[in-house]
């Protein structure tokens, strides 16, 4: 498991594509933002990267997401995706 703070766009996005070119199976990948991402911000939210989740989280992270986001800010946006899946 992988945590990362998000201040800006660019850098969580150049660490997912680095970890997609190690070429490690099932990465799954979750982010939480409260507001803009801005490159002078503070932080502006978080993300998860995590190698062979449970089968269950993907669908469990759907649901609370949403739920999490709506609760912290009305800003707030979600991302649920796999960086990589099984080969």
């Amino acid at each position: 498991m992988l945590w990362y703070p998000i201040k800006e766009r660019d850098a969580p996005d150049a660490l997912a594509r680095r970890l997609q070119r190690l070429a490690v199976p099932k990465l799954l990948r979750s982010e939480l933002t409260l507001g803009q991402p801005q490159v002078e911000g503070g932080l502006a939210g978080s993300g998860l990267v995590v190698v062979n989740p449970p089968f269950t989280l993907e669908e469990e992270l759907r649901r609370l997401m949403p739920a999490l986001g709506a609760a912290l800010s009305r800003n707030a946006r979600h991302r649920l995706d796999w960086l990589a899946r099984e080969r």
